[in-house]
Order: structure tokens, then sequence, then C-alpha cells
């Protein structure tokens, strides 16, 4: 087994540095639903790093509601929901910073 350091990437996807909002729904820690706008600060296929206010407190996994878009002859959806698993939360002092993990891999 080869020792893990540092500088190696731990993550299965390639992360891009893509930056809209979106919105996150779910329950909280008291059981009460939240609505909340988070800004996506980098994206893969596997979940995402967003900013989110210093009272947004998610209860396990949320729905997120991306936006998409596209032009095209036929209609297409303007989002798209998905299921994701809060795996971190990081207090800053005005923001905080929320790890993302998709439920199933963006394809």
């Amino acid at each position: 087994m080869v020792p893990f350091t540092p500088d190696q990437e731990r993550r299965k996807h390639n992360r891009l540095p893509l930056s809209f909002a979106f919105f996150v729904r779910g329950t909280n820690h008291e059981g009460k639903p939240f609505r909340e706008l988070l800004t996506a600060l980098n994206v893969s296929s596997g979940g995402m790093l967003a900013l989110a206010s210093p009272k947004f407190v998610p209860a396990g996994h949320v729905q997120i509601d991306l936006p998409v878009g596209g032009k095209g002859e036929e209609p297409r959806p303007t989002h798209r929901e998905l299921w994701a698993d809060v795996v971190r939360i990081e207090q800053r002092s005005r923001y905080k910073l929320v790890g993302l993990r998709f439920q199933r891999a963006l394809v």
C-alpha cells in the first residue's frame, strides 16, 4: 500500500470552478423545513462546494434545485432537482462553506 501524501487528489471526479446560485430545501435539526439560496464555488459530477449564510443548518440530506437551460428547438427544463448529502460545513466569520455529495453522480 502506498502512503497518502497531502498533495494527492482524493476526489473521484474533476472539479470545475463554476459559480451560480441555486436553492436547497430540507429540514433543520428541529425538524422544520427550510429553503435557502446558496452559491456554488466549484462543481464536479459527484458533488459541489457552496457558500451559505451563517444561519444555514441542514440535517442530513437536502434537495438541490439546479438551474439549467439551453436554447434549442425542443422545450427544455429550466431546473433539475437532485438529492445530496451534506458532508461538511465549515463556519467562517460571515458565511459557511458547505460540501455536498450528490446521491447519484451527474452524467
